[in-house]
């Protein structure tokens, strides 16, 4: 695995995507003391800290190099990102910051994972889906093209 430091602004996104913005609640994680964090707009610039420290921690233990840099938010230059460009973001930002020994667990890995879960709930089809799936459960493209048939 090649490891690399992400862009400021790759952690811009990431923070963007979390406010609370779009009748969207207050994304919250777990600290690794188990305690409640909240993106705020006035923690972005801690939370975006943490992200960066997580990610530089990374990279340090795997090319034992000593990289810092101080983090300040600043609004992304673009705002448009698709869901599945910001999952893909997540997973590229775990990818690059998970060469620690304690990354499962840690406060990045657990705001990632708060952040994965509000974009997927996001995504079409996401609230008309089933909860629970049985024999008798039918996937909503069936739904919608029996409704097209019948004219509905």
């Amino acid at each position: 695995m090649s490891a690399f430091l992400v862009d400021p602004e790759h952690i811009n996104v990431l923070l963007h995507a979390g406010m609370p913005h779009n009748r969207r609640g207050v994304l919250r994680w777990a600290d690794k003391y188990n305690r409640c964090q909240e993106l705020q707009p006035e923690t972005r610039d801690q939370v975006g800290q943490m992200l960066v420290d997580a990610n530089t921690a990374s990279v340090n233990d795997r090319y034992d190099e000593n990289n810092v840099y101080v983090y300040s938010y600043s609004p992304p230059k673009h705002i448009q990102w698709q869901t599945v460009e910001l999952l893909k973001a997540i997973d590229c930002f775990e990818y690059q910051s998970c060469e620690t020994g304690d990354w499962v667990g840690s406060e990045a890995y657990n705001f990632c994972d708060s952040l994965r879960g509000r974009l997927i709930g996001t995504l079409p089809d996401y609230s008309d889906s089933a909860w629970g799936i049985t024999a008798d459960t039918e996937p909503v493209a069936f739904i919608r093209a029996m409704a097209k048939r019948s004219g509905s």
